[in-house]
């Protein structure tokens, strides 16, 4: 078999997309130090009416408070427009038993006109607080389709709305009859069903995740029941008195087995959310939500249900 050796000297428009492919990361080893960074969309191609996603993924070896990330700017786009953002820090072990830290910051874009949208590279300086020495992360240039807007309830036609409507009655006045004979049917038996009443665990991860954390505008309000959540997981969960002060508690919640990692970084988020409530400093969206993950960490975490 014959293998040609010339050199390829064009690519195809579709040939460069598939090559893109779905992930573009751009992972860099510091000298003294295992850090990277890593970018990628959610979808190569987005409706003009959805959100564009972009995951950005700092990770290295060691405590949180070994980084220090002393420029964070905003992508550089073009046929996109910021409409919020997000970050949060996770904590795990590789193979060999040694810690990593994991920070994720989530960028919401609106798509602004049809055809493609580019997301230019990131560089992202940081300090090593070990040794002092700084550095530079670089990320991949990114690119999206944008394709047609998907239909809407907003965007149908008057006669879609009537067919759906006559649609749903019927299906309405079928589900009626088909219940009233169950209704009889579990009459004559005098069968009874008891509801499963949920956890307390279950309770409180669903009232924190019900907590609005994307009005800018009410920060303050989310934060105050974030706090309350908080209080409440100490009390119901661990059996903690809420007035003791955070060394206290901490000492406790690390009897229970929560990880001394987790703990001095919580434990600096709550001097935030306290700061914020009582010194009246302006609450910060991606505090809250880092803030609302570690309280969900602490429910998991629990022993009791």
């Amino acid at each position: 078999m014959l293998l040609s050796t010339k050199p390829m000297k064009y690519l195809s428009t579709q040939t460069i997309l598939v090559l893109c492919g779905w992930l573009l990361i751009t992972n860099l080893q510091a000298q003294g130090l295992d850090i990277e960074i890593s970018a990628r969309l959610e979808q190569q191609s987005v409706p003009l009416n959805r959100d564009v996603v972009l995951l950005v993924e700092m990770r290295w070896k060691g405590e949180a408070d070994q980084v220090e990330f002393l420029v964070n700017p905003e992508p550089q786009v073009t046929n996109l427009q910021l409409r919020g953002s997000g970050s949060a820090n996770k904590f795990f072990q590789d193979e060999q038993g040694e810690s990593w830290t994991l920070r994720q910051i989530t960028y919401y874009y609106l798509p602004q006109n049809l055809g493609m949208a580019y997301i230019e590279p990131m560089n992202l300086k940081y300090r090593n607080e070990v040794d002092g020495q700084t550095g530079t992360l670089t990320t991949q240039r990114l690119m999206v389709r944008i394709s047609d807007p998907v239909p809407t309830a907003e965007t149908s036609q008057p006669w879609q709305k009537w067919i759906l409507f006559l649609f749903l009655a019927s299906g309405l006045a079928v589900v009626f009859f088909f219940f009233r004979r169950y209704q009889q049917i579990n009459r004559q038996r005098q069968l009874t069903v008891q509801p499963t009443e949920p956890t307390v665990k279950e309770k409180l991860r669903s009232e924190i995740r019900a907590v609005n954390l994307g009005d800018r505008s009410d920060l303050s309000h989310a934060l105050d029941k974030l706090y309350s959540l908080f209080l409440k997981v100490l009390s119901d969960l661990y059996l903690l008195d809420p007035k003791q002060n955070s060394d206290e508690w901490l000492e406790q919640l690390h009897a229970c087995g929560i990880e001394p990692t987790f703990l001095n970084q919580f434990k600096n988020q709550v001097d935030q959310i306290e700061l914020s409530r009582f010194a009246g400093e302006k609450a910060d969206q991606g505090q809250l939500h880092l803030f609302a993950d570690s309280v969900v960490y602490l429910i998991e975490q629990a022993k009791t249900d």
